[in-house]
């Protein structure tokens, strides 16, 4: 875990995963967060609950990035 806060303006409780020296994903505007910076956490562990925390409606911002650049999360999630 790299980052858990609010420091962030616009992307509310906000959590960024560190998977390596390459590869980060966050997950904004959840209603708590359930894990703290530093933190080590597993696939599948669950590391907030979604939430509106200033925004209109209940809704998750994802974002996956490659050497800080934005990626296409569609490439890298499973298919349905």
């Amino acid at each position: 875990m790299v980052y858990s806060g609010t420091g962030l303006v616009g992307y509310g409780e906000l959590i960024i995963v560190k998977h390596n020296e390459q590869w980060l994903s966050a997950y904004g505007h959840n209603r708590a967060r359930l894990v703290n910076e530093g933190q080590r956490v597993k696939a599948g562990e669950q590391i907030a609950e979604m939430g509106r925390s200033g925004a209109s409606r209940d809704m998750l911002h994802f974002e996956i990035r490659y050497n800080g650049k934005p990626q296409d999360p569609l490439s890298y999630l499973p298919k349905r």
